[in-house]
């Protein structure tokens, strides 16, 4: 029998815990408190860049830009969990791209599964990192050499040309090379390329210089994205050509393929008739239909894909993947005990939500929500297990991008990545129209440090040259207001302890150096240099009550007795 990890460590930690913090308001405070430090009034941007997207630097970075500007800053010590300080620690605002910190424990959560029993057992940890996600072609021959195929989709974020090539091979192999109907469900979210910023897709018909766009990195897509109109363009395209576009770099996909033990035909066949879309309820397979399957990338690759280049498309589809809106709500404020004074979301990515033009939608959470969410993070990947069992522990950094270990990340620019910062911050940025955000973790000499900043732009003059650079501009400005912050915050702290961190290996074409910029209060992607046990408290909050089950909870999790799961995880 096998339950969920994560809903389990959460239901007893976040009991056992609360009653922990409960216990610790009678305990002295921590001999050692970092307070928010205010900036010198020498204070200027010297050593932080500054400059804007083809415009000048903005000037010294002023006591008063820090006052007004910094809207919220807290910090929780790893060894304190129960304390969190800062200002502003307990407003609510916008978040932008730190909402992927959420997102990326909500898949972690509802993905990760392990036999009962064998919780403190490294050989039989759960396996987060292999956890796959499967997408099927089901293909029925309706007379002799033709067939209907239809694709039952995953909301696999990473479906793109090479996924597709290696099902089309596979359908080959079997036969399938004449299609008559090809149809596909909802959750099959199709993208050529799903790392490339603002690609045209086509020109709008009868439209003068219009086209159709998906920009799966940045884009301020619709949370169900692409439609399936848009799917049925990306797989018509070019069919009646030589080479149509699904199939353009398939030697170089094939030669990848061949080094994974993958075999994929020479002379690949993809001309259907006819491709439609059909629900997955519609879908009726007959006696003689048969399967062809391919899975996706490990699930954690995939998480720190994401959170590397702030992939918008593959934030929501891991969104959709773990149970949509109605299942993260339910995971944040039944099981981990938010409110909606804590956080409040439309999507898994961060992006504002004005998709119609006529408003602005934000997640947004407080300080102290994305600390405390950071802290179960780094928790709930502690208890899964790596591929290598001589060191079966994840790591915060095994999701989160690091400062000077990760040079494609869009923490990897110069404002954020320094000397004081290298190899010793695991972070996430963000930035939308209203907020230029960063959360993360400190390994420092005197311990773990959760941290989040969050810098509100000034807004634009009523005269300006440029509003796109001076947006720009005004973004870079906010970074440096949090770069120099953090600098201070390390050096209160004594220093960056430089862990041991070998960069995540990307595979395929990779990913470019980004760094996230503001135009016309969306999210564009800019070229920058590189450079060189238990779950919560974590979690819940420290006044908050034991958690009970709720109507909606696994009946194995709520028939669990605390005492008898405590036991199963102690150290």
């Amino acid at each position: 029998m096998k339950i969920r990890l994560g809903s389990v460590f959460l239901l007893v930690l976040s009991t056992s815990l609360v009653v922990q913090a409960a216990k610790s308001k009678s305990v002295a405070a921590p001999s050692k408190k970092v307070e928010a430090q205010a900036v010198p009034k020498n204070s200027s941007t010297k050593g932080v860049a500054t400059k804007g997207k083809g415009g000048k630097g903005l000037g010294p970075i002023t006591p008063a830009a820090y006052n007004k500007q910094l809207k919220s800053f807290c910090y929780m010590n790893e060894a304190t969990p129960h304390e969190i300080l800062g200002k502003n620690k307990d407003e609510r605002l916008p978040i932008a791209s730190v909402s992927k910190v959420f997102t990326t424990l909500f898949t972690v959560l509802k993905n990760a599964e392990m036999p009962m029993g064998q919780f403190n057992q490294p050989a039989n940890r759960a396996q987060i990192n292999k956890k796959i996600i499967a997408t099927s072609a089901y293909y029925t021959e309706i007379s002799p050499g033709l067939f209907d195929v239809h694709i039952k989709g995953s909301n696999e974020p990473y479906f793109a040309r090479d996924l597709m090539q290696y099902l089309i091979s596979k359908l080959n192999v079997a036969g399938v090379r004449h299609i008559n109907k090809l149809t596909f469900d909802e959750n099959f979210k199709y993208l050529h390329e799903s790392n490339i910023p603002f690609r045209v897709v086509k020109k709008i018909p009868g439209k003068r210089n219009q086209y159709f766009y998906m920009n799966p990195v940045s884009g301020k897509n619709d949370l169900n994205a692409p439609s399936p109109s848009f799917v049925i363009d990306e797989l018509s395209e070019g069919l009646g050509s030589k080479e149509p576009e699904v199939l353009k770099k398939y030697e170089k996909n094939k030669s990848d393929y061949a080094k994974k033990d993958k075999k994929m035909v020479d002379s690949p066949v993809f001309r259907p008739a006819k491709i439609e879309f059909l629900a997955s309820k519609d879908f009726v397979k007959s006696p003689n239909t048969k399967e062809e399957t391919v899975t996706s990338p490990d699930l954690l690759r995939m998480i720190k894909y994401m959170n590397l280049n702030s992939n918008n498309h593959a934030a929501d589809k891991f969104f959709q993947y773990s149970g949509g809106l109605s299942e993260f709500n339910n995971l944040f404020y039944r099981t981990l005990n938010f409110t909606e004074s804590d956080l409040i979301f439309v999507n898994g990515s961060g992006q504002n939500a004005n998709l119609n033009g006529t408003a602005h939608e934000y997640n947004e959470a407080t300080c102290s929500a994305v600390v405390r969410t950071l802290h179960g993070l780094k928790k709930n990947l502690e208890i899964q297990k790596r591929n290598n069992l001589d060191n079966p522990t994840l790591k915060l950094e095994d999701a989160l991008a690091v400062m000077g270990g990760d040079p494609r990340s869009t923490v990897a620019g110069k404002v954020y990545t320094n000397p004081t910062t290298a190899n010793s911050v695991m972070a996430k940025s963000g930035t939308v129209g209203k907020a230029v955000t960063l959360a993360g973790m400190i390994s420092a000499q005197t311990g773990n440090y959760f941290f989040y900043y969050n810098v509100e732009p000034n807004t634009p003059p009523r005269r300006v040259r440029s509003l796109d650079r001076w947006r720009n501009q005004e973004a870079m400005r906010c970074r440096g207001i949090i770069s120099q912050n953090l600098q201070k915050f390390i050096a209160k702290v004594g220093g960056g302890k430089p862990i041991t961190y070998v960069p995540i290996v990307v595979d395929g074409d990779g990913f470019d150096n980004e760094e996230e910029t503001v135009v016309n209060n969306e999210t564009e992607i800019r070229q920058v240099e590189p450079t060189s046990k238990a779950v919560t408290n974590m979690i819940a909050s420290p006044a908050a009550p034991a958690i009970k089950p709720h109507s909606n909870s696994s009946k194995t999790i709520s028939s669990l007795p605390v005492s008898a799961a405590a036991s199963q995880i102690a150290p």
